[in-house]
C-alpha cells in the first residue's frame, strides 16, 4: 500500500512541480500584455482578471499542497521540542492525523462548492465549477494525500524500527 501511496504522491508532486512553475510565468507574462495594453493601446483587456484570479488561487492552494510534502508550513514546535524521540513521533503522528482532518474537510467543501455551483465567468465562460474543482478541491487532495502518505510511512518505518530492536535483543 505504502508503494502504491508512494507513486501517486510522486506523480502529484511531479504535476504540482509543472503547474507551480508555469503559472507565475504566465501570469508574469499576461500582466505584461495587459499593462502595455492598457497604457500604450488603450484597450482594457477584461479576461486578464479572470485568468489572474485563477492563477493566483492555482498558486495558493497546489503552494499549499507543496508546503505540506515539504514540512514548510509555519508551525511552533515549542512543546513538541520538549519530548523525547517516541512521544515525539506520537504527536507528529497526532497533529498529522488532525491536518489530515482538515485537508479532507477542504476537499469535501471543495467538493460541495463544486457541485451547487453553476455560475460561469463573464468574458471567458469558463464554469466556475472547474475553476473551483482545480484550485481548492484538487490543492486540498494533494494536501490530504501528503499527510496520509507521512502518517502511513511513520508507522510502517516506525514498526519495522521496533522490529529491528526486538530481533537485535
Amino acid at each position: 500500500m505504502l508503494n502504491i501511496l508512494e507513486r501517486v504522491v510522486k506523480l502529484f508532486s511531479y504535476l504540482e512541480d509543472v503547474i507551480l512553475n508555469i503559472a507565475p510565468l504566465f501570469l508574469l507574462l499576461i500582466s505584461i500584455v495587459a499593462v502595455f495594453n492598457r497604457y500604450f493601446l488603450k484597450y482594457s483587456m477584461g479576461w486578464y482578471e479572470e485568468i489572474s484570479i485563477y492563477l493566483y488561487m492555482l498558486l495558493v492552494y497546489w503552494g499549499a499542497s507543496k508546503a505540506s510534502k515539504e514540512d514548510s508550513h509555519y508551525s511552533v514546535s515549542i512543546l513538541l521540542d520538549k519530548f523525547k524521540r517516541k512521544t515525539r513521533n506520537y504527536f507528529e503522528i497526532m497533529i498529522w492525523a488532525f491536518c489530515l482532518l482538515i485537508s479532507l474537510l477542504g476537499v469535501y467543501f471543495g467538493m460541495k462548492m463544486c457541485l451547487i455551483t453553476t455560475r460561469k465567468t463573464v468574458y471567458l465562460g469558463i464554469p466556475t465549477s472547474i475553476i473551483l474543482f482545480t484550485t481548492i478541491t484538487m490543492g486540498f487532495f494533494g494536501m490530504s494525500l501528503k499527510y496520509l502518505y507521512k502518517i502511513v510511512d511513520k508507522l510502517i518505518n516506525r514498526n519495522k524500527n521496533c522490529e529491528q530492536v526486538g530481533n537485535e535483543q
